[in-house]
Parts: structure tokens; C-alpha cells; sequence
């Protein structure tokens, strides 16, 4: 087992290394697990990849075809922030939104989708992804609108994960109708949020706005071509609502 051997190495002798390596395989019929966040010497090095998010195999199948048609969001992202060392090839890095969670208390569902651009209904929205995005609304339109909304949902602050029904109450002086609004406004100033793919209902009640989501699903790992990955846009059992693979 190999965790990070040439990492803090300079690069001449990273090279050295990497060669001694694979001449102790070939003389000693070895097989190496190899753990690193280099894609470039895992490419090289490796005859398989395993991709991994917060602690498990979201892709796992032939180096080659891993790196030449990466089918998780996660993978395809973690290709497009290998530097390139050629200035005249300008790539799109289009890397993940927002943090990552805290593995301790692991997203509801698929553990990549509050990150991931594709995700839908299936995926496990939950009641602290409500905050999460609230909290980029806020940022991207600036103060104007944040001292408008944020009085009116406090509550999204409080919400926590596995919550597939939440309730936000009418705050002193304001009514649920107003509450209801500030939501749906979001909603359709960004339909786009991946978010809104994973709502079934908003509804308006006496005291505040009751939000349901779609009940999550974990994936599981699944054949796709060459590979196994994890990910609903490629479980035939969603095929009629994933958004397509890209």
C-alpha cells in the first residue's frame, strides 16, 4: 500500500521513484494500492481507479476509460481541475459549488448532490439544503435583497439534515403569505437551482410554509459501460426525470 509516496517529493525524484515502483512490480509480480490526489500520476501510474467522495467509491472501472469518459459529476470535476501546463488551452473548470460536509453527518441521499450541478429529485434534498441556498441567493444579489427576505425565513438557519419536511414559521408581524412569496420568488429567479428539482410541494398554512421534498435515495454502485459508478443519472430507474448526463 502506497498513501501519497511521491507527493512532498521533488519532482526529478518523483519520477525516480514512481520508476522504481513499477520495476518492483514487474520483478516481483507486485500489485500496489496507490491512494493520492495527483489524477496525473494516477493516470500514469494505475491500471485502475477508484474515485472517492466523503469516504466511498463513487466511480471505480479501467484507468483509461475513467480519464477518457468520466461518468460521475464529482470525477468529471475533479478532471477539469487537473492543470494544464499548455497556456493556449483554455479549459472550463466549472468546479463544485459550495463546501464540503462535514463526513461526520453525511448529506441525506447522495452525499455529492448539495455540490452537484445534475442533481434532482432522487438525490435527497433535505431541510439544510434550503439554508445552503439561501445563503448563495444572499450572496450573489447582494444586501438589498438579503435585508428584504432573510427577516421573514429565520428559520432556514435552523434547519438540519434528513429533514424531508420542513416548516418555516411566520415570524411576529408578518404573515405566512409573505413567507410563501420570498420562496417562490427564489424559486423563480433561479429555476435552474438544482434545488427546486428536488421539491414536491410548497404550501401555505396557517402559521408559516410547510416545504416537502422528494425522498432521497443512496446509489448504489452500477454498471455503466466500462465502469461502476454511483449516481442516479445513470440508474435506469430515473431515466424519465434525471437531468442528461453531460
Amino acid at each position: 500500500m502506497a498513501d501519497e509516496p511521491i507527493s512532498m517529493l521533488d519532482m526529478s525524484v518523483r519520477n525516480k521513484i514512481l520508476e522504481l515502483m513499477l520495476d518492483l512490480r514487474e520483478r516481483l509480480d507486485l500489485t500496489y494500492v496507490y491512494i493520492t490526489h495527483d489524477l496525473a500520476t494516477a493516470k500514469f501510474f494505475c491500471d485502475r481507479v477508484a474515485i472517492m467522495y466523503l469516504g466511498r467509491i463513487v466511480e471505480i472501472g479501467p484507468t483509461e476509460e475513467i480519464f477518457a469518459d468520466p461518468k460521475h459529476p464529482y470525477t468529471r470535476a475533479l478532471l477539469k481541475a487537473v492543470p494544464d501546463p499548455d497556456p493556449s488551452r483554455s479549459v472550463v473548470r466549472d468546479l463544485p459549488r459550495g463546501e464540503i460536509p462535514d463526513a461526520a453527518a453525511p448529506p441525506h441521499g447522495c452525499s455529492f448532490h448539495p455540490r452537484c450541478p445534475a442533481a434532482f429529485g432522487a438525490c435527497g434534498w433535505e431541510g439544510r439544503d434550503l439554508g445552503a441556498m439561501f445563503e448563495r441567493r444572499w450572496l450573489e444579489r447582494g444586501d438589498e435583497v438579503y435585508r428584504t427576505e432573510q427577516p421573514l425565513v429565520t428559520g432556514v438557519a435552523d434547519l438540519d439534515g434528513g429533514m424531508e419536511q420542513v416548516s418555516l414559521p411566520a415570524p411576529s408581524g408578518h404573515t405566512a403569505q409573505e413567507v410563501g412569496e420570498v420562496l417562490n420568488s427564489a424559486r423563480t429567479d433561479d429555476p435552474d437551482e438544482p434545488l427546486w428539482r428536488g421539491v414536491r410541494a410548497i404550501d401555505v398554512t396557517g402559521s408559516g410554509v410547510r416545504v416537502d421534498f422528494r425522498e432521497g435515495v443512496d446509489p448504489e454502485l452500477r454498471p455503466a459501460g466500462g465502469v461502476r459508478v454511483a449516481c442516479h443519472l445513470h440508474d435506469p430507474r430515473f431515466n424519465d426525470e434525471a437531468p442528461p448526463a453531460t
